[in-house]
């Protein structure tokens, strides 16, 4: 298989984007912070368990009118500092599990730093965030403290008097209908899938993202915390799992259209509801 190598200066740092026939594959950034390799395939990264142990229910926006024109779930102290899922993390786990520290501070007011490390250690298998919601729905999640930091080692040593954290319920957002995905934002940070395997996603270092071409081939996870707009342009205001250098510190603003949206961000979205 050719494998070529494309280099790309930024001012984020030196960034290496390794492409095999044509598919992006990995990010690496090389300073501090370490490559990110977490590109599934599109079925994987939207499946759902057969068997699930939580409650799915679909949202309906129906009884929502007064929509505001921006709002942004960082202002009510409801998001997690950024993250960054390193060469080892997958982007699903973080992003659920930053979803659920939201939905925990949205039932109980308190923000709390919820372990990746315990659902990568101990669901091998969990691939798609609702694969996480599902493990986090019989094992309560662990502080990121109390689970410690041992990815090194990979065995998994959940202690389930220290768990803190479960999903009860999943949501589920209409796909393609941008209003929908605005009114459920306004509710709780949403979980997205998108095509991250653009060079112009990967080396995004601010503005408003709303390339030519970017096929909704979806690979990768992402928060939507909120949305503005700018001019007559409307956006979605995106976390991401690659530290806080890249983008908007660690952000992206996405140009908020119709169907199944820039790069299929209105494709599929899902927020957990907590105990």
């Amino acid at each position: 298989m050719r494998k070529s190598i494309l280099l790309v200066l930024s001012i984020i740092g030196t960034v290496i984007i390794e492409q095999v026939s044509g598919k992006f594959l990995s990010y690496h950034e090389h300073n501090k912070h370490t490559e990110i390799t977490d590109y599934n395939s599109h079925s994987n990264i939207v499946r759902e368990p057969k068997l699930h142990n939580y409650k799915m229910v679909q949202f309906n926006g129906s009884d929502i009118v007064n929509v505001p024109d921006s709002f942004d779930w960082r202002q009510k102290g409801a998001i997690s500092p950024v993250k960054n899922q390193g060469q080892m993390g997958q982007a699903s786990i973080y992003t659920a599990v930053d979803s659920i520290e939201s939905a925990h501070f949205i039932k109980a007011g308190k923000l709390l730093s919820l372990s990746e490390e315990q659902v990568e250690d101990c669901d091998q298998q969990a691939e798609s965030v609702i694969d996480v919601y599902n493990y986090a729905s019989t094992h309560a999640l662990e502080l990121a403290q109390d689970y410690g930091s041992i990815r090194s080692q990979g065995a998994c040593h959940y202690d389930p008097a220290k768990g803190v954290v479960e999903v009860k319920k999943v949501v589920k957002v209409k796909p393609n209908d941008s209003e929908e995905l605005k009114k459920a934002v306004t509710q709780s940070p949403v979980t997205v899938v998108i095509n991250a395997g653009t060079m112009e996603f990967q080396t995004y270092q601010g503005g408003i993202f709303n390339p030519k071409n970017c096929p909704a081939e979806v690979d990768h996870t992402l928060l939507v915390v909120g949305y503005g707009k700018e001019g007559d342009q409307g956006y979605w205001i995106c976390k991401n799992t690659w530290g806080n250098s890249w983008g908007e510190s660690g952000y992206i603003r996405i140009a908020m259209t119709d169907g199944p949206g820039v790069c299929g961000i209105n494709l599929y979205g899902a927020y957990p509801q907590t105990d």
